[in-house]
């Protein structure tokens, strides 16, 4: 970023532009890349490689790829967010963005597999493939379909055969209540609490999984009430702590955390790693807890013990 003209601020994981905070997470997309060339690497030295030398060179380059894409991404990342004012799609979908990165990266990999050791052109004659019987293998597709968890949820009714109904989209918070932007869930409860003299904002959304919208992760979802900006954050082991403030000075603390396979998290990461397990009890279901509060102790040092009262009730 110092060979552009971008003014830039680095706090720890917090990237700071004019435009906005750009936070990089513990379990960010170039984790993902470094597990992804660490195997690829491993698999194609296995199958394709048999001198020490080119094994070390390519798992080299794998794995430096990886982190050099990766620090492309999220200087493009910025880039894009300073030019068109974070109002690009991108800023938040970022995952994707990473994706067409990172593919040509992957090809440029086997191309220089096939540069290190190239096979020798074979003088055998070819042999005809073996053809594998079409009615072992139809019934072999048909048992591993009416196994599946989407045949079970289709034969018990529990999800229709074609769903064409259209995903509904709540529009911006338009009162002034400060509550998070959550476009689609199945179910909310708002309730109102007054403890120790000491307002609490206490939202639940529920998720039934209908449609990529309709989730506790889903990329448009934004914890920040609007009229707030994000100052700083805290993960604990079981919810997330945001320190807020507005444009007149005040200050607020909210906190939020996923629940699936009965347990709380405030990690998108962990909250994922539920939903696959009980995803095997073909269970889609999820909820999103939202808890606010208005600051007027020193650095909300009551508040934030407040909540984390509250998440243990």
């Amino acid at each position: 970023m110092q060979l552009t003209h971008i003014p830039v601020y680095v706090d720890g994981n917090f990237i700071q532009i004019p435009q906005g905070v750009f936070e990089i997470a513990e379990g960010c997309s170039g984790l993902r890349y470094f597990i992804v060339s660490l195997a690829l690497s491993t698999l194609l030295c296995h199958l394709h490689l048999r001198k020490l030398k080119n094994m070390l060179l390519l798992t080299f380059c794998a794995v430096i790829g990886a982190i050099l894409v990766n620090g492309v991404r999220i200087v493009l990342i910025i880039l894009i967010g300073y030019y068109s004012d974070m109002q690009s799609s991108i800023v938040k979908d970022h995952n994707m963005f990473g994706w067409f990165l990172y593919i040509p990266f992957i090809v440029v990999l086997f191309y220089l597999v096939g540069k290190l050791e190239p096979h020798p052109a074979s003088e055998d004659k070819p042999y005809a493939t073996q053809r594998l019987a079409a009615m072992p293998l139809a019934l072999v597709i048909g048992a591993s379909l009416l196994a599946s968890g989407i045949s079970i949820k289709l034969l018990m009714g529990q999800y229709p055969v074609l769903d064409f109904s259209p995903v509904e989209l709540t529009t911006t918070n338009k009162d002034q209540t400060p509550s998070p932007y959550i476009p689609a869930y199945s179910r909310k409860a708002h309730n109102v609490r007054h403890l120790s003299g000491v307002e609490v904002i206490d939202i639940s959304y529920q998720f039934d999984g209908r449609h990529d919208a309709n989730r506790a992760d889903y990329y448009l979802n934004n914890m920040i009430p609007q009229g707030w900006n994000k100052v700083s954050s805290d993960v604990t082991n079981n919810s997330r702590l945001i320190w807020l403030s507005d444009h007149s000075g005040n200050n607020a603390i909210l906190q939020y955390w996923y629940e699936a396979n009965g347990q709380k998290t405030g990690s998108v990461g962990v909250y994922k790693r539920n939903r696959i397990k009980q995803a095997l009890q073909l269970n889609a279901k999820s909820s999103l807890h939202w808890q606010f509060i208005r600051c007027s102790s020193l650095r909300c040092q009551d508040e934030a013990n407040l909540l984390r009262q509250l998440l243990n009730e």
